[in-house]
């Protein structure tokens, strides 16, 4: 950010590398100068960020649905991490009320091609 008044902007289109199919691509940046004496170089990272929150928005929905299919499991130390790890304070006071009381039934063992 530039510390004094913004005098002077301009618009540029600079060649970038895409490195995933080796050609060239546009970009356009906006140059400015201000009054501090200094030129900043500006690139929109709308995009970017938009890629950014879908693969954490994706990634917490992951993590949601393995912690419940931990819950349905009853493996209650393993629930009661990972909620707390992802903030969900309802599953892990419930995850935790259950074991500390011991009303969780034991874990059903896996055996492969048996339904759940």
């Amino acid at each position: 950010m530039h510390e004094e008044k913004i005098w002077a902007m301009d618009f540029i289109e600079m060649s970038a590398d895409s490195s995933q199919d080796n050609s060239q691509r546009e970009t356009l940046k906006m140059i400015t100068g201000a009054g501090d004496s200094s030129i900043k170089l500006w690139s929109d990272s709308t995009l970017e960020t938009q890629v950014k929150e879908k693969e954490d928005t994706l990634l917490l929905m992951e993590e949601e649905q393995k912690l419940s299919q931990m819950m349905r499991d009853n493996d209650l130390v393993s629930a009661s991490v990972l909620s707390f790890k992802l903030n969900k304070l309802r599953d892990f006071f419930f995850a935790m009320d259950r074991l500390v009381s011991g009303r969780a039934p034991p874990p059903k063992p896996y055996i492969p091609g048996m339904p759940g």
